[in-house]
């Protein structure tokens, strides 16, 4: 709820967009990729963050939006390619699908 009410602050009290360093915006980067390697929650970690940086929302959302696209294609891609490839063992390892579809 707090990022859904800064969201509309900032959206009717426009703000001049900041400048951000490219390391403050690499540390949100890789602490957002770790925890979503952990345990998926690219999104409630980085969105907030680039908010908090200064960053218009339309911009912080849709970065957001678009790497969390990006990497879910890679992943399905790469299911796919190992699954087909026969990297499984002998026979299907379901176990293993499961675990990368859940994941």
């Amino acid at each position: 709820m707090v990022v859904g009410l800064l969201i509309l602050v900032k959206a009717f009290r426009p703000s001049p967009p900041k400048a951000v360093s490219h390391i403050r915006l690499g540390a949100v980067g890789f602490v957002g990729g770790a925890i979503e390697g952990i345990g998926g929650s690219w999104g409630p970690i980085v969105t907030p963050a680039l908010l908090g940086m200064g960053l218009p929302a339309r911009h912080a959302i849709g970065a957001s939006m678009a790497a969390e696209a990006v990497v879910t294609v890679a992943v399905s891609v790469m299911l796919a390619a190992t699954f087909g490839a026969g990297t499984w063992g002998g026979g299907t390892n379901w176990h293993g699908v499961g675990s990368a579809i859940l994941g």
